[in-house]
């Protein structure tokens, strides 16, 4: 019997202004086998559920897809857009969440769905929310804009039809005078003798050295980048660290993350007995990377990483009691 297959999933709501807002929203997924191998080109059968007010809450909207995956596994669909089961996509009262979206799957592509989990929808679609809205208060008038650019100077107009005057005759020229005789050049004078140099001053005396100023208050300690929780999976066998996909790379099981050099982050290590290590080895438990980390191998508290501007590129993670929980930290 094949073993249980796990619905890894990372979503993205795309919400668009259309005149009329559109009834559904893009989902994607990648399923992946019990030992993290994507499906590829696998027929899958999903029953997608939207609860309202928890993760067990009442299902107000039901709906089915029958799709293939990729080369890579990836399923895409639009929920709104499957054979609806229960409920109407497009009264749904976005106003009135939380909501979260049930995935359930059938790896054959049949409808024996297998709950794969729950995830709450952080951010209701724009265009969705809006068409259950009221309209909003009508903003005031702006101010007047500047004035426009001088237009370019218009063409001349028609020469006027007025007769010219007859032209007057030529007076008489004038008899020219004799040219003088050209006066002789002066002599020139003889150059005066240079002045003597002057002595050069004497030096004057060094001004007395000024009083040194009070040190500056110490600036405000920067805010971290981000902090991440991290508990383990239930069974000792990996971390489950929660953050966006900015940092984290594929699913949240021994992910592998991306911090920056000059960052400070925070890992905030919810539960005791797994104390949680940065490293520089990858070699379980690891060699412990001291630099800019404060409270290594914290367990039940906060572990404090400022990224050196010199880390190297790859460093990792591990807890030093249990293997298998370990990953590999990114540094760019």
């Amino acid at each position: 019997m094949k073993k249980l297959y796990l619905f890894l999933i990372f979503n993205c709501f795309i919400a668009v202004v259309f005149a009329q807002a559109p009834q559904g929203f893009n989902y994607q997924a990648v399923a992946r086998d019990a030992s993290g191998v994507a499906l590829i080109n696998q027929s899958v059968g999903l029953q997608i559920s939207l609860l309202q007010g928890s993760a067990t809450g009442t299902a107000v909207y039901t709906e089915t897809h029958t799709l293939t995956s990729s080369n890579i596994g990836l399923l895409n669909l639009t929920i709104g857009n499957g054979t609806p089961v229960t409920g109407t996509f497009s009264s749904i009262n976005w106003a009135a969440g939380p909501y979260f979206v049930e995935i359930s799957m059938d790896v054959t592509g049949g409808t024996s769905y297998v709950l794969m989990g729950t995830q709450q929808l952080m951010s209701v679609p724009y265009a969705l929310f809006a068409a259950n809205s009221a309209s909003g208060v009508a903003g005031a008038t702006g101010a007047t804009g500047n004035d426009g650019a001088t237009g370019a100077t218009g063409p001349m107009g028609p020469m006027g039809m007025g007769m010219p005057g007859m032209p007057g005759s030529n007076g008489a020229t004038g008899v020219t005078g004799a040219t003088g005789n050209t006066g002789t050049t002066g002599v020139v004078g003889t150059t005066g003798v240079t002045g003597a140099t002057g002595t050069t001053g004497a030096t004057g005396v060094a001004g007395v050295t000024g009083v040194t100023g009070t040190t500056g208050a110490t600036g405000a300690t920067p805010a971290f980048a981000v902090q991440f929780n991290l508990v383990d999976n239930g069974s000792f066998s990996a971390w489950l660290i929660g953050n966006t996909s900015d940092y984290v790379s594929g699913s949240n099981s021994n992910p592998t993350l991306t911090l920056y050099r000059g960052f400070t982050y925070y890992f905030n290590v919810t539960i005791s007995g797994h104390p949680f290590r940065i490293a520089s080895t990858a070699a379980f438990p690891g060699t412990p990377f001291n630099t800019g980390v404060t409270n290594q191998d914290a367990q039940g508290s906060i572990l404090i990483f400022k990224v050196p501007m010199d880390a190297p590129s790859t460093l990792y993670y591990h807890c030093i009691f249990h293997s298998g929980m370990t990953g590999v930290i990114n540094i760019l």
